[in-house]
């Protein structure tokens, strides 16, 4: 560590040795930063100024994991190995990332009864810490049947692959990883949310065949989840009609509230006209949308 006219800068390798590290537990979502597309404004009515801020702080650390470094987080545990570089230059906000993390072995808990594991998988990080490239690789073995999912690309743009052995139709093979059981469970209680749900969990909303299957069979352009503390509670499928009208349907998963058909029109470049028809009640919004 160097200390230079109100500067400092750190530069050094650290190792990690029999850790947990519990990522529920710690608060990293206590503090919201202010996005760049986001205006404040006071009661007068004027545009509050954005403080610019400026660090007197410069980095270069390697991270390196050894035996036994495993991290908790939303009911999975995993174990680390691999090296991550961390990378910030004097007086820049953004911090970068580089090297490669490995998934050595673990778990995730969909829930009390489900448990996928995760195979050799490892996290390539070249810049942007928030967009590794992924090779991650999860297996949950029933009887004589092994069903795999493999999640490749970057983090911005997963693509997602299932596959077994013996070899099953896409259908069995996420009701064997999701449930235990190859078979038909599409009449189950519950079905399509749990699926819905387990599908969140794995960090799945677009970008599998399955789902690619369904959205261009019917014609769907934009097919995602509503997510509300952690569990899915609807599904969204929408598409455009024209330029300027965009129908979306809402099914509710769980229970709580009612379908619905929505319609979008823009009006003009910043006015849009929202209507909401669901199976009891029905509303009209006029949003004003304000860009900089």
């Amino acid at each position: 560590m160097t200390l230079v006219k109100g500067t400092t800068n750190i530069l050094g390798k650290v190792q990690l040795l029999n850790s947990e590290l519990n990522l529920d537990e710690m608060p990293l979502h206590q503090r919201t930063s202010i996005s760049d597309d986001e205006i404040i404004i006071d009661e007068q009515g004027q545009v509050v100024p954005k403080e610019e801020s400026v660090s007197n702080l410069s980095y270069d650390i390697k991270i390196g994991f050894g035996e036994n470094v495993k991290v908790k987080v939303q009911d999975s545990l995993l174990f680390l190995g691999g090296e991550l570089q961390l990378v910030k230059a004097l007086n820049s906000p953004e911090m970068k990332a580089f090297g490669d993390v490995k998934l050595r072995e673990g778990y995730i808990n969909l829930d009390a009864q489900n448990q996928i594991q995760v195979d050799g998988s490892s996290f390539l990080f070249n810049g942007r810490i928030g967009n590794p490239t992924l090779n991650v690789n999860l297996y949950r073995v029933v009887d004589q049947t092994t069903a795999r999912l493999n999640i490749r690309g970057n983090a911005s743009q997963p693509q997602f692959v299932f596959y077994s052995t013996p070899a099953l139709s896409q259908g069995r093979i996420i009701n064997l990883m999701i449930f235990g059981r190859a078979g038909d469970m599409s009449k189950e209680p519950n079905y399509e949310s749990q699926v819905l749900s387990a599908f969140y969990k794995l960090g799945i909303q677009k970008n599998t065949p399955v789902l690619n299957t369904l959205t261009s069979t019917l014609g769907i352009q934009d097919v995602y989840f509503d997510v509300q503390g952690q569990q899915v509670s609807s599904l969204l499928v929408g598409r455009s009609l024209t330029d300027k009208l965009y129908v979306r349907y809402a099914k509710d998963l769980t229970g709580q509230q009612n379908n619905a058909v929505q319609f979008f029109y823009q009006l003009t470049n910043k006015w849009l006209l929202k209507t909401n028809s669901g199976d009891d009640n029905s509303s009209v919004d006029l949003i004003y949308r304000l860009e900089r």
